[in-house]
């Protein structure tokens, strides 16, 4: 299958990168001070809802829920990016548009990640992953006619109705987590919404807690095959119809 390599009429509401590590010291009070040193361009900080948790003692986080430890606790405007970073995390998202693959979101990581690399405050990497999500509007149609399925429970065509799928799909070194839900909405920064079926694609990569500098001398690769192993799987869901409405642009 040959992939478009944009759509006239993106659907993508988020593009998200995250890396989950084991870090020397919390990684939210440090990541802030180097991206102002050291990246050009304006940049503001700010403190998120789930600030509190970057003040608790480690004993007290280590007997609560794992994903604690990974929660974005500040976030960092830079340029067309956002910089998430939690004590033993770190991410970054785009801002809308989409800033593209090669020439956008692909090397404002490696950068983030190159900056971790240098100040050597990242022990060891668990995983990263790349999640990407889409809302189709219904203008294009209906969930069955948009998206590439079928849902039966017993005798029941639960297609027809409200629904929300969610499978693991493991290929190569990847596991890429995808949901459907048949009604979303989402509101963007200016206020405005979309309402449609969103295809949220998670595809995450075990490092197997790999020194961070072995990490990420492979990173590119690795970027670059979850990359296409999400992008293949979002084009995959989609019926030939809904594609074209959706204005593909190929090479």
């Amino acid at each position: 299958m040959i992939l478009p390599k944009k759509l006239g009429k993106e659907p993508l509401v988020e593009a998200l990168f995250e890396m989950r590590f084991k870090a020397k010291a919390p990684v939210s009070t440090i990541l802030p001070g180097l991206v102002f040193a050291k990246f050009s361009g304006a940049k503001t900080v700010e403190k998120l809802a789930s600030a509190g948790l970057a003040e608790l003692p480690e004993p007290i986080l280590a007997n609560m829920d794992s994903n604690f430890r990974y929660v974005p606790v500040v976030r960092i405007h830079w340029a067309n990016f956002m910089i998430l970073s939690g004590n033993q995390s770190a991410g970054l998202a785009c801002k809308l548009p989409y800033p593209g693959w090669t020439a956008g979101f692909k090397p404002a990581i490696i950068k983030l990640a190159e900056l971790i690399n240098e100040a050597g405050i990242v022990d060891t990497v668990e995983r990263f992953s790349l999640k990407y999500t889409n809302v189709i509007s219904f203008d294009f149609g209906t969930p069955r006619s948009i998206v590439n399925f079928e849902l039966r429970i017993g005798r029941h065509d639960a297609a027809t109705h409200l629904f929300q799928i969610r499978a693991e799909l493991p290929k190569d070194n990847f596991v890429s987590i995808v949901q459907i839900v048949a009604d979303a909405l989402t509101t963007f920064h200016d206020g405005s919404t979309r309402k449609g079926i969103a295809i949220d694609i998670d595809t995450v990569s075990m490092a197997k807690d790999a020194a961070f500098p072995d990490f990420f001398s492979g990173l590119s690769d690795q970027l670059d095959g979850a990359h296409a192993e999400a992008k293949e799987i979002f084009f995959g869901c989609l019926m030939p119809d809904a594609l074209a409405k959706l204005e593909p642009v190929y090479d």
